[in-house]
């Protein structure tokens, strides 16, 4: 978005709340400057702010008390430019990489289901039972 006015009265309005203000994606420039004093965290993506660039901003803002955080780390290298860059908060696939869960099988309890069984069998059904027994086992009405 962009550094308006509008903004930045909301920004000062939630930080006179209490809020902690976080800029994400940030890319400096001087429009951002009033928006500081109120900001808790910078987040830099560095694919799009070279780790450089971000650290002379870094170095700007000792003044202020605001944590850096650097997004889209990948690899070792990244994670120590950006260290002595003066990033405090880091993310990315460096770190962890995001695994894909194929199948997870749930099983029902045991006894539910019995109840269940003993329930069908009974002539006539009561299916308000039936219904009952399925919503207090949650493995039971996913798999239904």
């Amino acid at each position: 978005c962009e550094p308006t006015q509008e903004l930045l009265d909301a920004i000062k309005h939630l930080h006179e709340c209490g809020y902690r203000i976080a800029l994400d994606d940030f890319v400096p420039t001087k429009a951002w400057k009033r928006f500081l004093p109120y900001v808790s965290m910078i987040k830099f993506d560095i694919r799009l702010v070279p780790i450089e660039k971000a650290a002379i901003f870094i170095q700007a803002l000792n003044q202020f008390n605001i944590d850096f955080l650097a997004e889209k780390v990948e690899t070792y290298e990244e994670f120590e430019q950006a260290l002595d860059a003066g990033f405090n908060y880091f993310q990315g696939y460096f770190f962890s990489k995001p695994e894909m869960i194929q199948k997870k099988r749930l099983n029902p309890a045991f006894l539910t289901v019995i109840q269940l069984c003993k329930e069908i069998a009974d002539k006539p059904i009561d299916f308000n039972e039936v219904e009952r027994l399925f919503s207090i086992d949650v493995t039971l009405s996913y798999k239904l």
